[in-house]
C-alpha cells in the first residue's frame, strides 16, 4: 500500500538519523531522498612516512550514501566512492 508523502518523509528522517549518529554528514535532503557523505579516515604523519607507498596504492576516498524512500515506504541504499 502506498504511503503518503508525510509518512515517507518520517521514514526517511528516522533512517537519516541512524546514519548521522554513525558519523555520516547530511549533504542534501528532500521528502523522498537524502544524500550523506563519510570522509575517509586520515592517517598520522609517521604512518604516511613509513607506509607512504602502501597508502598511495590503498588510498581511501570519501563515501557517498544515497537514501531513497519508495512509494511503499521502503528505504533503498546506494553507496559509492567519491
Amino acid at each position: 500500500m502506498a504511503k503518503t508523502v508525510e509518512e515517507r518523509s518520517a521514514i526517511l528522517t528516522r533512517a537519516v538519523t541512524k546514519y548521522l549518529m554513525k558519523g555520516w554528514v547530511l549533504q542534501s535532503r528532500t521528502d523522498e531522498y537524502a544524500q550523506l557523505t563519510l570522509a575517509a579516515k586520515k592517517y598520522g604523519t609517521m604512518a604516511r612516512l613509513l607506509f607512504g607507498f602502501w597508502l598511495l596504492l590503498g588510498a581511501r576516498r570519501n563515501r557517498v550514501l544515497m537514501l531513497t524512500v519508495t512509494k511503499n515506504g521502503k528505504i533503498q541504499k546506494k553507496i559509492r566512492k567519491a
